[in-house]
């Protein structure tokens, strides 16, 4: 309470010295508030290919799974939080919100895939 009040005091003192004697100084204090977020990276999943793909998302936004991805000879199953698929799944274009409760959190989704025979 008292680090505030001094502040204050000084601020109200500046504004006062400013306008007394019509100093030009920039008296704007900026205050950034950000929201929270988190990355999610979507993986390939496809043998000796590093692809990935990374999104941010506000923490509360509703977004839509996609893939984007192809793989010859294989179709897209779904997203899953495990590489081997025996995680959580989510079917593409499926609607999420808030993959993760921590800022700046990175969630990876693996793309699974079925061989075409």
């Amino acid at each position: 309470m008292k680090k505030i009040l001094l502040l204050l005091i000084i601020i109200n003192l500046y504004s006062f010295i400013s306008c007394k004697y019509n100093t030009n100084i920039n008296k704007s204090i900026n205050i950034s508030i950000r929201k929270p977020y988190y990355i999610i990276e979507y993986d390939s999943n496809i043998d000796n290919e590093n692809n990935t793909k990374k999104q941010i998302v506000n923490y509360n936004d509703k977004i839509y799974l996609t893939n984007s991805f192809k793989r010859e000879g294989y179709i897209f199953k779904e997203w899953n939080t495990k590489k081997d698929g025996t995680g959580i799944s989510y079917i593409n274009n499926q609607e999420i919100c808030n993959l993760t409760s921590i800022d700046q959190d990175k969630v990876i989704l693996y793309a699974i895939w079925t061989k075409i025979e």
